[in-house]
């Protein structure tokens, strides 16, 4: 209707002129429709890329990539999107179509599986097509896999970090690039996490986020590369804990104080619930002496049960107290101490 409305304006601006220079009726109806035919093409032109071409920049022709891995080729001024087609073996004798698809800007990061493959990509705007690039012949090898896929190697994937955490992260480097990017998020979904930390223009592997805070809870961060010709890697991500709270203290169950048993003893415990939401895995040191205040301490072992049975061969008075250690490195306080009797 919009369009309607603006051409029936536009015929009676053009009748009162055409009127005004005394043109009979069917010379003026021709111009009009010449008229509103050329202004309205006018809305319409597209830049003709038709005689344009591109190249890619990376990968290169027989190139050994991995199978994630980043394509980025020269832009065509005028082009609004690029048709790449990425088949294997070749465009001759495919035997089938990886990707046949429209690209909004010059780079995609694709994931291809081990083979052999053939690439080609075309520019496109609403009225024209660019030539279609030099084909390029490029081997997939999963062993290089390293080459184009970012390693965050510490905190490790899953890992618990204490309140002493000092928002150290590391990670793998790629070839070709020009920068990294990282961003940290609380929460266990790193799309919708609350943002805590990000940084760009990063040089090195290892970066400090010195200016963030790292409460008790779970965390998502993720690294991407930019390339030196161009285009970036996909996030890769990973995810850790901060468990701030020291383990419970055990309670000692058996043997009793001052019992009198045979070897090997079985000594049991409880552990009572974890008071922080991040509850990390327990384990129980136990230390056995000849003396109340653990100068001579004869046994010590771990456990990530509320028991363990152990051999005592001489014997004689000893005593027993336990403590916690969570995978965090939370050290918890000493049990109470017992004394036992090994006859």
């Amino acid at each position: 209707m919009l369009l309607i409305f603006i051409l029936l304006e536009r015929k009676q601006i053009h009748m009162n002129r055409f009127r005004h220079a005394n043109l009979s009726l069917p010379v003026f109806t021709l111009l009009l429709l010449i008229s509103i035919t050329f202004n309205s093409c006018q809305d319409f032109i597209e830049e003709d890329i038709s005689g344009e071409t591109t190249s890619f920049v990376i990968p290169q022709n027989n190139d050994t990539i991995a199978e994630f891995s980043s394509f980025v080729w020269d832009e065509i001024e005028g082009a609004t999107k690029y048709h790449l087609e990425v088949v294997s073996p070749n465009f001759t004798t495919p035997n089938f179509i990886a990707y046949d698809t429209l690209v909004n800007g010059t780079d995609i990061f694709l994931t291809l599986s081990p083979n052999q493959y053939q690439l080609r990509v075309t520019g496109k705007n609403n009225g024209y097509d660019s030539e279609t690039s030099d084909i390029i012949t490029v081997y997939v090898d999963s062993i290089s896999g390293s080459q184009s896929q970012i390693d965050l190697i510490s905190p490790a994937n899953n890992s618990f970090e204490n309140g002493d955490f000092n928002g150290l992260f590391n990670w793998s480097s790629l070839p070709n690039v020009s920068s990294y990017e990282i961003s940290i998020r609380q929460g266990t979904d790193f799309e919708t996490g609350t943002i805590v930390y990000t940084q760009n223009n990063i040089s090195t592997t290892t970066h400090t986020a010195s200016s963030a805070t790292f409460t008790e809870g779970n965390y998502t961060w993720a690294v991407k590369a930019n390339f030196t010709q161009g285009g970036t890697t996909q996030n890769f991500i990973s995810s850790f804990k901060v468990d701030t709270e020291a383990p419970v203290i055990p309670s000692l169950q058996t043997p009793n104080d001052f019992a009198t048993v045979t070897s090997p003893v079985e000594f049991t415990w409880t552990n009572g619930a974890d008071n922080g939401t991040i509850q990390s895995p327990v384990t129980t040191y136990i230390d056995i002496a000849t003396d109340v205040n653990f100068n001579n301490i004869v046994q010590s072992n771990s456990t990530q049960s509320n028991s363990i049975e152990l051999t005592i061969n001489q014997p004689g008075t000893y005593y027993w107290s336990l403590y916690n250690v969570d995978e965090a490195g939370n050290v918890g306080d000493f049990s109470a101490t017992r004394e036992f009797t090994i006859n």
